[in-house]
């Protein structure tokens, strides 16, 4: 049943856009740039942690996009892209072995390949060169991990050491906040470069595992934009 609902979301849109571009100027655009992604935890109920537990630091990425944009005037536009964007962390706490001995030589990296939709309001403002913000959600489909996390990771602490049961599955589906600024430079008559700074931040809670501790997506991307006005 939750397959439905991108679906169907898409034909409406798709729908909207049809009725909306009658008379409206429209725009398409191609879309690419690095991401810096990590995920983010919640403390372990069970465990006694008196800080915030965050095991994974910021890793490198990248996203690739499409976007058709329909302009209702010359500050108000709709935007819909689908995107493909690759996420994920790296370790940025001590890892040890089964006996508690210090592995400062191994580093933990997750990968998750997205495809994402995100449907976006785009605010723009002056003649020429542009201010632009987007302000959305995107609704995003795991197509691929290609790593593992161990079954445990045990966090050297100043005065203890926890073992942390790691999640084993994640949900396919996820849903973010989306907002972003940046700047549109005319490059021709038809012809714009945008330069955005984008940040996603996941809704849903990723771990399948109801016993387990909340995970959840943020990703920050520069995008640069080729967009093409098309009537």
């Amino acid at each position: 049943m939750a397959a439905k609902y991108p679906v169907c979301f898409c034909l409406l849109l798709a729908f909207v856009f049809c009725q909306t571009a009658l008379g409206q100027k429209l725009s398409a655009g191609f879309s690419a740039g690095p991401s810096f992604s990590t995920l983010r935890y919640n403390d372990p109920a069970q465990l006694p942690f008196d800080l915030n537990f965050d095991p994974f630091d910021f890793k490198t990425g990248f996203i690739v996009a499409a976007n058709g944009t329909v302009h209702f005037n010359s500050s108000t536009a709709l935007r819909a892209e689908v995107n493909f964007e690759r996420r994920g962390g790296k370790s940025g706490v001590e890892l040890s072995d089964g006996n508690g001995q210090p592995l400062p030589d191994l580093t933990l990296q997750e990968h998750f390949d997205y495809v994402q939709v995100p449907v976006l309001l785009q605010l723009s403002a002056g003649n020429g060169a542009m201010f632009l913000a987007h302000f959305g959600f995107s609704f995003d489909y795991l197509v691929h991990r290609t790593s593992k996390f161990p079954g445990q990771i045990i966090v050297q602490t100043d005065s203890k050491t926890y073992v942390l049961d790691m999640p084993s599955d994640f949900l396919k589906y996820d849903v973010s906040l989306v907002g972003g600024v940046g700047a549109s430079l005319p490059l021709s008559d038809w012809i714009n470069l945008q330069l955005m700074a984008r940040v996603n931040s996941g809704l849903k809670n990723l771990n399948k595992d109801e016993a387990g501790f909340e995970v959840k997506n943020l990703s920050i991307a520069a995008m640069a934009t080729v967009q093409f006005t098309l009537q």
